[in-house]
């Protein structure tokens, strides 16, 4: 049986089984605690049951374990509704504190090297500039004016425009007030604020950036962004490649693998 995302899995004395063994009980609770986490409102025994599957007798008891434990809290005492409690937030919190971003990107863009064959980075927005802080190179030859602690004009590079496009309309002209001319390093730079608004509306209806040749005359990347625990977009990733092997279906299908893979570090930072 599966509740929620955990398998309940009964191994074989040999140890035959392919997947991990689940405690029944630990899944069943964890699954309650998830359904309570997407309903966002109170619920009772009776729809936990429902949504869940379980015998309300069985939901009864893990409810009250979890009550004793902490981990939910009975808000209507009435209609015996509950709600997740204190030490969830205390374990999330726990969680986002251990979490070092630098190790996480690292290994998600080397993932998405090994996927794609492509360079892969992850880079930060300071300013109108993107710093980058990992970095996976391709099996092949790819010079990058990029590296691990460079910065380049966000506006020049499919990370930066992944980024730009998510900040507010005040927040984006606060950032390039008195510029309307941008900096160019190739005859393809966006060099007009103006030219900048409409490539990033266009970001915001694809779901992902492109950049070609905009910072470098050999080289062309797609990029996406990253989102954290709270919704908030705080880095992208893209994957370079030489511009000889852009079309327009090549283009899309690694667009397909950057979103995959930032969204599995999204994931990873507690976005929903």
């Amino acid at each position: 049986m599966t509740q929620g995302r955990y398998a309940v899995v009964v191994v074989p004395v040999n140890g035959a089984s392919s997947e991990r063994r689940v405690v029944p009980a630990l899944a069943r609770g964890l699954a309650l605690l998830e359904a309570l986490g997407a309903a966002q409102a109170p619920q009772t025994g009776a729809d936990l049951a429902r949504t869940s599957g379980l015998p309300r007798s069985t939901v009864h008891d893990l409810l009250r374990s979890l009550e004793t434990l902490g981990y939910v809290r009975e808000v209507d005492p009435l209609l015996h509704a509950f709600a997740l409690g204190p030490a969830v937030l205390h374990l999330g919190s726990s969680y986002l504190s251990a979490l070092d971003f630098g190790a996480e990107a690292t290994a998600s863009a080397r993932r998405l090297s090994a996927a794609s064959g492509e360079t892969a980075q992850v880079a930060v927005l300071e300013g109108t500039d993107v710093v980058y802080v990992a970095k996976a190179d391709s099996r092949n030859q790819l010079r990058l004016v990029s590296a691990v602690g460079r910065r380049l004009p966000a506006h020049l590079t499919g990370v930066g425009k992944a980024l730009l496009a998510h900040l507010p309309a005040a927040e984006l002209d606060r950032l390039y007030a008195g510029t309307p001319r941008l900096e160019t390093m190739t005859e393809h730079s966006v060099g007009t604020l103006g030219a900048l608004k409409k490539a990033l509306a266009l970001v915001r209806r694809a779901g992902v950036a492109y950049d070609y040749c905009e910072s470098n005359v050999d080289v062309a990347c797609v990029a996406a962004p990253i989102t954290d625990h709270e919704g908030r977009v705080v880095a992208a990733m893209s994957a370079s490649f030489p511009v000889t092997r852009w079309s327009a279906g090549y283009r899309d299908a690694l667009g397909e693998q950057v979103l995959e893979a930032t969204a599995q570090l999204s994931r990873t930072l507690g976005a929903p």
